[in-house]
């Protein structure tokens, strides 16, 4: 019984995982279809249909999520569709995750870092999910180790030793000789880096 758009809207959301903000809604939806339904009035819609629900506030903004069944539903039709728009909302996900976490670095080791640990805390799900679409994609390699390298002392200060050095080793394993040297770099360091610290906690 969902208008176009609004079964637009209900698909692009399974990328989400875990929830998502109302920001994070506007940044990464982008929907389409003749009655021109804007994201804010079809979260509206859904909300009304009981399809999404409100969970609660998330750093001063509403909280939404769907019921993994539904999720998964709507997944399967985003995939199924094929469309260039499922593939850009896929990569406007990655895009504000990356944005996040990046965001959050430079204060992860400041005064400031509690607020930003209980935000990236929030939202491990969807840097998971980033993580497991820039993996799974080629040409995203540059944008993997950036990741990557953003989560390093969230990874360190909340004790996710083995989640940390897991996907540093993966995605270590698979990079080729030619990759840029910065980037394996990286890679080196963060793995070097959680192997002493698995050592440590023994």
């Amino acid at each position: 019984m969902l208008s176009s758009s609004e079964q637009a809207l209900f698909q692009q959301l399974s990328v989400f995982a875990g929830g998502w903000t109302l920001e994070a809604a506007l940044a990464v939806c982008r929907v389409d279809g003749s009655q021109g339904l804007n994201v804010l009035e079809g979260l509206q819609s859904l909300l009304d249909n009981s399809l999404v629900r409100h969970v609660g506030d998330s750093h001063g903004d509403r909280s939404f999520r769907m019921l993994e069944t539904l999720r998964e539903y709507a997944g399967e039709q985003l995939d199924a569709s094929c469309t260039v728009a499922a593939e850009i909302v896929h990569e406007n996900h990655v895009d504000y995750y990356l944005a996040l976490a990046e965001r959050a670095q430079p204060y992860l080791q400041q005064a400031a870092q509690q607020d930003w640990l209980d935000c990236l805390d929030q939202e491990q799900d969807n840097l998971r999910a980033a993580l497991v679409w820039l993996c799974s994609h080629e040409g995203s390699f540059l944008r993997l180790v950036r990741l990557l390298d953003a989560l390093l002392w969230f990874w360190v200060l909340r004790y996710h030793v083995d989640e940390g050095r897991s996907w540093f080793e993966r995605v270590l394993a698979g990079t080729d000789a030619e990759a840029p040297s910065v980037a394996r770099a990286q890679l080196l360091y963060g793995a070097g880096m959680f192997a002493r610290a698995g050592v440590k906690s023994r």
